[in-house]
Formats: structure tokens, sequence, C-alpha cells
């Protein structure tokens, strides 16, 4: 099983320096992998890919949340004890992310390994040592099938599953009981101000903006202290709380520790910590965790005097019919039944440019065989056949575009070119009026144009908007000059150039160009389509060292001419294998079934 030891990180206690420490929630593991586990971690995964092609390195964290009154029950319904469950379940969430779903996590962390117990037991002395932690008699709503105390504002009439009325929270739709008990509290309603000035301070922390906004308005509505323990005879299978048997942590000290125990922070005897790789350069999470990471996560930190992460990244929900997708709710899509159909890169693509964290996404078949026809395969896939035909590029490699320039050869254009950072092409054109119009029609020069100076800003552009982890925008940005690239072939038709001898220079021109173009996006797509990327630059024979996402490297004129293509291939987006036309959900008849059988558990990605 993969695992995180201290020594996979050589010096913890230097400099983060070049280091970018990125995280996933951990997933509850009272049921299998779902759409919302592989969405969080696919978008962590591309950002820690974008990340190392710069230059950085990258160390993502995902896992496994493993203690809880749920897992507890989940393992005696089995007739097995909670280790031997939680063992099994690591296992298939491990397996799923990295074998079936090609996602790259450097350490696969779980709230049972010894460590991170130790790390938890540290953080609460720490905040106890503070003052920060009392005992205290709670009487409240507890929400049995979330696992979380909810408050009064948070409940409203509703139903539990023999259709008697009850209280449910709002959240989840979940039935609530009222529970009258001793717990350990966190004085949350201390650090109002602190994490009001906190976020006064840091105002574009959490993508996008308009959570942040949620998050204040909650603040400022008043907090109140939490509970941080139950009773050992409530639920037994937990991290005990220091000093106390008859307690056990609730899942706010001991999962949200597990950032810090991923990062190999360490708190010592003394109270001095060595950080390791925190603070998290990027939280990634979904929306129904947000209040439990922007406000109760910051303010243990606080309370502890742990720096802050650097930044929140929250999405939505996917919904099939405008329904969130959740085990609770008996709808839990299988990305791995949409692979089957589609293959691995056209979902990942899919849910990369559709997953706005703006809105809840919907995904049907129709909807993924609209994206995957009109981008990847109508666009990206016809480009790269275009690019790399053998009628086109008889001679199998790359073309001269000196050869439409008298007196001139490659490196003067390419000096030009790269000193100007733009098209220059005008003052390249012979003096000769009539050969200058007679160039600039046949190699259209207004388009060509307008394509090489898009494709001289476009590794910049898509830098900054994933510096701000607008992946459908860099996406957007992509298939914008793809999408141009393919028009300028259609209007130039090289396929016509290249039968006569005095437009075969033309042809040269237009096919390195096209081809320039196609390497630079097809470069800048290699975290978003990690298995079809390489390929399309495998066939254009780009050199594994001119695989990096570096603006001197990703501009118009890198490439010499004369470099040998590499093989050509098949279509790498042939039609998909569409078990049905209809605007459903694949295995929605099988998710109408089991919504019967099903009782209604946990809904949310973690705890």
């Amino acid at each position: 099983m993969l695992m995180w030891r201290h020594d996979d990180f050589g010096d913890l206690n230097k400099m983060k320096a070049n280091k970018v420490y990125l995280t996933t929630p951990i997933y509850y593991v009272n049921g299998k992998p779902h759409i919302g586990h592989v969405f969080t971690t696919l978008l962590a995964d591309t950002l820690r890919r974008f990340r190392k092609l710069q230059g950085f390195e990258p160390y993502l964290m995902t896992g496994t949340d493993e203690h809880g009154q749920k897992v507890q029950q989940s393992a005696e319904k089995m007739g097995l004890q909670p280790q031997q469950w939680c063992d099994n379940m690591a296992k298939t969430f491990e397996t799923y992310f990295v074998e079936s779903f090609g996602l790259c996590p450097d350490a696969f962390m779980r709230t049972t390994m010894p460590e991170h117990a130790e790390m938890a037991i540290k953080l609460w002395k720490r905040l106890c040592d503070a003052g920060l932690i009392y005992k205290d008699k709670y009487e409240g709503w507890y929400c049995v099938a979330d696992e979380a105390f909810v408050t009064e504002t948070n409940l409203k009439a509703g139903v539990d599953a023999q259709g008697n009325p009850c209280k449910v929270s709002t959240d989840s739709g979940q039935p609530c009981v009222f529970l009258s008990e001793e717990n350990y509290k966190f004085k949350l309603s201390s650090f109002q101000e602190p994490l009001l000035k906190f976020y006064r301070d840091n105002p574009n922390i959490i993508i996008p903006t308009f959570r942040q906004a949620e998050i204040v308005s909650f603040i400022q509505s008043g907090l109140h202290d939490i509970s941080i323990s139950r009773s050992k005879d409530k639920i037994s299978w937990g991290i005990p709380v220091p000093g106390d048997s008859d307690h056990v942590m609730y899942v706010w000290i001991d999962a949200l520790t597990i950032y810090l125990t991923g990062a190999g922070f360490t708190i010592n005897l003394d109270g001095t910590f060595n950080s390791g790789l925190w603070p998290a350069d990027v939280q990634f999470l979904g929306k129904d965790i947000a209040r439990f990471h922007c406000v109760y996560w910051l303010a243990f930190l606080m309370g502890a005097g742990i720096p802050c992460p650097r930044r929140f990244f929250i999405h939505g929900w996917w919904t099939v019919n405008h329904q969130k997708i959740g085990k609770s709710l008996g709808n839990a899509l299988d990305p791995m039944s949409l692979v089957e159909i589609y293959g691995l890169d056209s979902v990942k693509y899919f849910m990369l440019r559709e997953g706005s964290p703006a809105n809840d996404p919907s995904i049907t078949e129709e909807l993924i065989s609209m994206r995957v026809e009109s981008d990847l395969a109508n666009v990206l896939g016809n480009l790269t056949m275009r690019c790399t035909a053998e009628s086109l590029l008889p001679e199998r490699i790359w073309t001269d575009p000196s050869k439409l320039f008298e007196g001139k050869d490659f490196m003067q254009i390419r000096s030009c070119w790269m000193n100007s950072r733009t098209s220059s092409i005008a003052e390249l054109l012979p003096t000769d009026e009539s050969k200058r119009e007679h160039i600039s029609s046949v190699i259209k020069m207004d388009d060509v144009s307008r394509l090489l100076d898009k494709g001289f800003t476009i590794c910049e552009e898509v830098v900054k908007l994933m510096e701000n982890i607008d992946i459908p925008g860099a996406l957007s940005k992509i298939f914008e000059i793809l999408t141009g690239v393919n028009n300028y072939i259609q209007l130039t038709m090289p396929w016509s150039l290249i039968k006569k001898e005095e437009t075969k220079s033309s042809h040269e021109f237009v096919m390195y160009c096209s081809t320039e173009l196609l390497r630079i996006c097809a470069t800048l797509l290699l975290p978003f389509i990690p298995q079809k990327a390489p390929l399309i630059l495998d066939q254009l024979g780009v050199p594994a060292e001119c695989r990096v996402i570096e603006k001197d490297v990703l501009t118009i004129g890198y490439i010499k001419p004369g470099l040998a293509l590499g093989e050509k291939l098949p279509p790498l987006f042939p039609k998909p294998n569409l078990k049905n036309q209809n605007n459903v959900a694949p295995n929605e008849g099988k998710i109408k079934a089991s919504k019967k059988k099903q009782a209604a558990t946990q809904s949310s990605s973690t705890k």
C-alpha cells in the first residue's frame, strides 16, 4: 500500500523553496469511491502535474478518514474488526485513484496510522495548554448519518426512513436526534475577530471569491464553541483524548490534523515545531466541507500558533438531473463506467472543462459526447491528423518556414520572431509589392499573424490562469488557439499548396506554423490529458527535454526545421462506444434500482 514515511522527503526542515504542498480531503470509508472523490483528487492531481512541468517539486497528499461511528457500524455489519474494514477500504480508494483513474498522489494518509494519532494528540495538548479546550455538557441536535452536531438554525421539519416526522439537517436532509452528554469543547467563539481579520488581510485566499464571502458571512453571524469529543461508550473507534480514556476525539481534531501529518509537521517537546512542507499551498475541497476547513481548521491552527494554509479551492457538486451525486442518495456514479465508454483522458477532460467552481455542473452521456466530439475529436484530434499526415508531410520532417522569405535562413526568422515576441511576418516578406501581395494572399497574412501573436503569449496566459486555478479558463484558451489553427489550415489548404512548385514554400510555412502551435498547445495539455498529449508530441517528434512549461520553450520557432516526425498513430479520439443516446447518466437505471435497496447513509465527501 502507498504509504507516507518521513524519509520520503529527505530533510523536512529545510525551507520549502521550490516545493508545493497540495492536499485533498481525506475521504470517509463508509462506502466506495464516487465521482465527487475522483473530481477533487483530479483537480489537485492536475495542478500537481502542471507545477511539475514548470520545474517545481509538488507534493500531493490524499487519503482516508477511518474513525467514527459509521465505520464501526459498517465493520460490524460485515463481521469485521474496524481496522480490517479500514484496511480494505483504504486499499479500495488507493487502487481506484492510482491504478484505475491514473492519478499520482505522493502520499496516501490514513487516520489510523500511528504517526497521525501522535500528531493529533500533540495538537490537542497544545490547544489545551493554550486554554482553548474545556469539558462541558452538550445538549443539542446530532445528525447520526453525517456524524455532525447541528445547530437550531440548521434544522428543518422532515421525515425519517420510516416516514415518521422528525428534525432533519438543512445541509444533508438527514434525520437528527437530540443528545445530552458530556463532551470536550473548543473555544471557537474566541476566534470570531481573528478569523474576520484573517479574511480581511487575505481577500483572495478562497477560490472562488464568492465562497469567501459566504464564509465571512457565516463568521459574522456569530461563532459558538464546538464539541470536539464523543463519549467512548457511544463511539469506541477513535483516537483517545489525552488523559481521559472515557472520550475519543471527534472528527475535527482527528481528521483535519492529517494535513499536518502529511506535511511532516512535528511539534517538539519544548513547544517548537518543524514545519516540513507546511503550510499547504492549496487545499482542495468540496463546498459541503468548506465551513469545517475555512473556519474550524483555521481556528485550530491559530490557537496552536501554526501558520494557516495559503489558499483553499472549493468546488461544487456534480449533479444527475439536478440532484447532487452522493452515496446517501443512492446515485453515486462510478467514473470508471464512463471511462469504459469514452476513455480515461476524455472523461478527465470533460470533468476539468465543465467542472467550474462557480456552479454545480451536470454530467450526462449527451454532454460528455458533445464535449469529446467538439473539442477532442474535431479540434485536437483532427489537427493532429493534419499536422502528421503523410500527404502533407511526405518527407516526415518538420518543414522550413524560411523558404518563403528571400535571402533569409531559419535562424534569422527565429531570431526576428523571438526578439520581437510578435509574428513580424510583414517585415520578412519580399520588397517587391506584387510578390508581397501574392504571398500575403496565399498564407492569409492577417489570419496567421493573429494566430502567431496568440502563440507567443499562450504559455504566459495559461500559467496566469493556473495560478488562480482556473482550469476551465486555461483549457478554453488552449482550444481557442487549436480551433484557430484548424480554421487556418482550412483557409490555406496546404494539400493544394504542396502540389504546385510555386506554392511549395508557402506550404512549408503553413505547416511549420501550424505544427508549432499544435506542439505548444499539446505541451500545455500534458497535465490535463496525460495519456493522449504525450502521444501527440511523440508523433511530432518532440524530444522529452522540450516537454516543459517554460515560455522560452513554448514559443514559435523553438523547433528547428528537419526534426524527424515520430510514428503515425491511429486517431486518438475515436467515436465513443455509447450504450445509449438518451440524455441520462450512465448506470442511471442501476442507480434508481440501488436507491430502493439502500438506506440513507453518509452524503459528503468526508465527514
